[in-house]
């Protein structure tokens, strides 16, 4: 049983703390970087690599924060590896025709919006 469930069996009340808001949350990940380089493409942040930025950044996260985003950093990998790479993330080609363009641009936003819990 967690601290908090013993607390609330004993008729405790448990105060749990306040949420960031999303935006700071999102600016944290982007700062610290979306993903890790992996061999085969990006990896999802590790606790202490996130760590380490806090540190060296002076920010002050609580472990909810911490884990929001270590969970947003998975979700961006996750979603980077549902698509096509070929489709997802190629570079732009000179032979590339403006409809392909287009293509290649809307799905990197819907892998950039179910990344970050848009859709």
């Amino acid at each position: 049983m967690t601290r908090a469930g013993q607390m609330m069996s004993e008729g405790q009340r448990v105060q749990f703390p306040r949420p960031r808001l999303a935006r700071f949350l999102i600016d944290c990940l982007d700062d610290a970087g979306l993903a890790g380089q992996g061999m085969n493409g990006p990896v999802p942040l590790t606790a202490s690599e996130l760590r380490s930025w806090a540190k060296g950044c002076e920010v002050d996260l609580g472990c909810f924060d911490f884990q929001d985003i270590l969970d947003g950093s998975r979700a961006y990998v996750r979603a980077y590896n549902e698509f096509d790479a070929v489709a997802v993330n190629s570079p732009w080609q000179p032979d590339m025709s403006e409809e392909e363009e287009r293509q290649l641009l809307a799905a990197q936003e819907r892998a950039w919006d179910i990344a970050m819990g848009v859709i």
